[in-house]
């Protein structure tokens, strides 16, 4: 059997599924507005991968969603676009599919489980409606969005898709009446633009995934978890060698896991800062080098046409100097007010000016 992911497990993601994401980081950072675009990927995610993720909301700030750079999550995909969810029982089903989706045993668990409060597990769920009273051993059906899925606004789906609505649309979703308002507008209907997905952990007694926070972007998912590369046990800090390069497709990483992994990356963001701070650096110096080298040529011609115009009569080549040059020849030599007029024989040495000034 594939093992289960735990503390101090490092994982290879493949990105390619869905196509790498690319997106102006320096704007997530700073919490501005920015459009995710995706490469061509070869395929699409299916039930009960390990999918790595941004947190869709920020600050635990869940009126709106908002992705979270700097935080990742890894979750079991439950159900996919276009899915009909339930769970019954305390076990989750998929309208018209007879797989199984999610841990088992953790399924089973909370099904037998007799007081979930006593043991502090949250019972009640998203979308925290008095009237649906959807828990965790009962919920739904939820629908869960497609791109282009066409869904009639009522209160029901008002309470199920605010965010969604309101995060594609960038205005606010109100419930008027009985009646939804888009903005100032009326709606009776509405078309997704966006895909989502339904994600849950394997440690269904804690943990915090779309049970209680609703459906995940799909632009928010960085790709599935595939191996563990490296496991190190958080207490002795030891390698645990029996984990390394297995199979990731069962199990769920702890919030341990994402601290450390939001740890990684802030470092990749550090190094990629201090490579281009290091190669605009380098660019500056080979420019400088090469300003230098051309003005040094320059003046090495002046010198020199100086020294001539000097040898044919002309004593406009001399110069005041306050400082004396390396090499000197006595008989260009005048004296001036304050200054000394020299010629200088290395071009390095001084630079020579008008005399008599």
């Amino acid at each position: 059997m594939e093992p289960v992911l735990k503390d101090g497990d490092r994982i290879l993601v493949n990105k390619m599924i869905k196509g790498a994401r690319l997106f102006n980081v320096f704007a997530a950072l700073d919490n501005e507005d920015f459009t995710i675009h995706r490469m061509p990927g070869w395929g699409n995610f299916k039930r009960n991968d390990i999918l790595v993720f941004n947190f869709p909301y920020q600050q635990n700030r869940w009126d709106s969603i908002r992705m979270d750079v700097m935080q990742y999550y890894v979750k079991r995909c439950i159900a996919l676009p276009g899915d009909t969810l339930e769970i019954r029982g305390g076990f989750y089903k998929i309208r018209g599919c007879n797989e199984q989706v999610g841990n088992y045993q953790a399924q089973q668990y909370i099904a037998n489980l007799q007081h979930p409060k006593q043991h502090g597990i949250v019972f009640g769920t998203f979308p925290y409606n008095k009237q649906l009273k959807w828990n965790i051993r009962e919920f739904g059906p939820l629908p869960v969005p497609q791109k282009g899925h066409v869904v009639e606004m009522d209160r029901t789906t008002y309470h199920l898709y605010k965010q969604l609505i309101g995060w594609e649309q960038k205005k606010k979703l109100r419930l008027k009446d009985g009646q939804v308002l888009l903005g100032d507008s009326l709606i009776s209907r509405y078309r997704f633009e966006k895909n989502y997905y339904f994600v849950s952990g394997d440690n269904m007694a804690n943990s915090q995934d779309s049970r209680y926070w609703g459906m995940l972007p799909e632009e928010y998912i960085v790709g599935k978890a595939t191996r563990i590369w490296y496991s190190e046990d958080k207490f002795t800090e030891k390698p645990r060698w029996d984990r390394m390069m297995k199979k990731s497709n069962k199990g769920i990483l702890t919030i341990r896991f994402n601290i450390k992994l939001v740890t990684y990356e802030k470092k990749i963001y550090l190094k990629m800062a201090l490579g281009i701070t290091l190669l605009v650096m380098i660019g500056t110096n080979i420019c400088n080098s090469f300003k230098k080298e051309t003005l040094s040529d320059l003046v090495l011609s002046n010198v020199e046409a100086l020294a001539n115009s000097r040898e044919n009569g002309d004593k406009t080549w001399t110069a005041p100097r306050t400082i004396a040059c390396d090499y000197q020849q006595g008989p260009w030599h005048t004296a001036s007010i304050e200054r000394i007029c020299e010629f200088c024989v290395t071009p390095n040495s001084c630079t020579p000016r008008a005399c008599g000034m």
